[in-house]
């Protein structure tokens, strides 16, 4: 299952791990949802958001990596 895929990697990589989780049993996606959130990852239901988090973790990550006054 992709919730046992997820327990597998989740303390194996120190890069983030976003996802969008979707399909047509809305009971399904719901419950993915909350047992990957459960693990620490963050879900998203659009994928445009998904888009953007990543790119916001990534610019998040260059501020953060610059050295106080550059």
């Amino acid at each position: 299952s992709y919730v046992k895929a997820y327990e597998e990697v989740k303390d194996r990589y120190q890069k983030p791990l976003v996802s969008w989780v979707y399909g047509p049993d809305k009971r399904l996606v719901r419950e993915t949802s909350r047992r990957l959130e459960d693990l620490g990852f963050p879900v998203f239901s659009d994928p445009e958001i998904c888009i953007k988090a990543i790119g916001l973790a990534f610019r998040y990550a260059q501020v953060k990596g610059r050295k106080h006054g550059d």
